[in-house]
C-alpha cells in the first residue's frame, strides 16, 4: 500500500528558477523569458492526494517524471492562459492525465496559472472500483472531457483547498476537515475519469514525447554536446528534433539548451 501522509500545506514565493524547480521536484527547469523572475507555489498534501497550483510571471518550461505508482492530473485553473502539457494545449472543460513513470514537459507563458493533482494509481483504482464497480486505470496520456457539472465540482473543491492553504485555515490541517475534503475530491475525480473514455495519445505523439525525454537525458549527461552530435546519439534527424522541440518547448533545441543550462539548481528550495 502507498504510504499515507499527515495533512499539511504551504504557500511560497520564489525569486530564483532553481528554487522553484526544487520545490516542484522537476528534473529540469528553463526560464524562457527575460525580466525579473517571480513565482508563487501552493501545495496541499492530504493523506493520499497532493494538490498544487503554480503562478508564474515569466515563460518557463519544466520537465517532470511521474512517480512509479503515481498519476498526474492537469487542471484548467481559472480562465487561462494555461500551460502546454507535452505539446497539448489545454482546452476549456477538459483534464489531461499522465500515468505512472511517464515523462513530460510543461511549458507556460507569462502570467500563467496552472494546477495539478497527484494521486496513487493503486488508490485511484481502488476508489474507482468502490465508487463505480470498475477499476479506473489511466492510459499513458489521456485528454478527458467530463460533464460540466462534474468538472466544476472538482475544480471548486481544488480551489477551496488552495484558498485554505493560502489563508492558513484549518480546513487542510485539521484531520476531520482534511479527511472530508479529501473524500469529496476523490469522489469528484473518479466521476470525472469514469464518465467518458479519453482521447488517447497517438503513436507519433508518444515517439516525439519519448524523443524529448531522451534529449533531456543527454543534456544532463553531456551539456556541452553539439546539437548535431546529440541527434546522432538519439538516432534522429535535426529536423525531427527541431519539430518536436518547437511543438513542446516553443523553440529550437539549441536555444532551449542554452536557457536550460543558464542557471545551476540549488540544493534546497526557499
Amino acid at each position: 500500500m502507498p504510504a499515507r501522509r499527515m495533512p499539511r500545506s504551504s504557500a511560497s514565493n520564489f525569486g530564483e528558477p532553481a528554487d522553484l524547480q526544487a520545490a516542484l521536484g522537476a528534473d529540469s527547469f528553463a526560464l524562457l523569458g527575460n525580466g525579473t523572475f517571480r513565482a508563487r507555489l501552493i501545495h496541499v498534501a492530504l493523506k493520499i492526494v497532493y494538490l498544487t497550483v503554480c503562478h508564474e510571471e515569466q515563460p518557463c518550461c519544466a520537465f517532470f517524471k511521474v512517480p512509479d505508482d503515481g498519476v498526474l492530473i492537469a487542471l484548467p485553473i481559472g480562465n487561462g492562459p494555461w500551460p502546454v502539457w507535452s505539446g497539448m494545449s489545454m482546452r476549456q472543460g477538459e483534464l489531461i492525465t499522465f500515468g505512472p513513470r511517464e515523462r513530460l514537459h510543461v511549458r507556460s507563458s507569462g502570467g500563467c496559472r496552472w494546477g495539478m493533482v497527484r494521486f496513487s494509481a493503486q488508490h485511484l483504482s481502488q476508489y474507482g472500483h468502490a465508487l463505480t464497480g470498475t477499476h479506473v486505470e489511466l492510459p499513458a496520456v489521456g485528454r478527458w472531457t467530463p460533464s460540466g457539472v462534474t468538472l466544476r465540482n472538482l475544480l471548486s473543491l481544488h480551489r477551496a483547498a488552495i484558498r485554505a492553504a493560502e489563508s492558513k485555515s484549518g480546513l487542510v490541517v485539521k484531520p476531520a476537515a482534511a479527511h472530508g475534503l479529501e473524500q469529496q475530491l476523490i469522489h469528484a475525480l473518479v466521476e470525472c475519469l469514469a464518465a467518458r473514455p479519453p482521447e488517447l495519445e497517438t503513436l507519433t505523439q508518444r515517439r516525439h514525447r519519448d524523443l524529448l525525454a531522451r534529449f533531456e537525458d543527454v543534456l544532463s549527461a553531456e551539456p556541452a554536446l553539439r546539437i548535431k552530435d546529440i541527434c546522432e546519439t538519439l538516432g534522429t534527424s535535426t529536423s525531427t528534433l527541431r519539430a518536436c522541440s518547437w511543438k513542446r518547448l516553443g523553440m529550437s533545441p539549441g536555444p532551449y539548451r542554452r536557457l536550460r543550462l543558464r542557471r545551476t539548481p540549488r540544493v534546497s528550495p526557499e
